[in-house]
């Protein structure tokens, strides 16, 4: 299952809705980067690998609100080097 699955069926689960998705065209349901990469953008078929950071945001609309950047989060796949792992627990 892809990144983007994942999150789909999380959201939808929740009774909410994924606000970029179709806005102005945008293909998915959230933005990410990973690793190297410093801007969100949309998710493409990229497999993790160790070592990998991956940044996911998430912007959902529940109840006639909509969710902001604040849903962002970082995960650290597998084994991610000192330096590179600073900041994060």
């Amino acid at each position: 299952m892809t990144k983007t699955a994942t999150i789909y069926k999380f959201i939808v689960a929740k009774s909410a809705y994924w606000s970029p998705l179709r806005y102005q065209g945008f293909p998915r349901s959230c933005r990410t980067s990973i690793s190297n990469i410093i801007a969100h953008r949309t998710p493409d078929d990229r497999p993790l690998h160790d070592g990998d950071i991956l940044n996911i945001d998430i912007n959902v609309s529940f109840n006639g609100y909509h969710g902001d950047s604040d849903t962002s989060n970082t995960f650290l796949v597998g084994d991610v080097d000192e330096l590179s792992s600073t900041g994060y627990e």
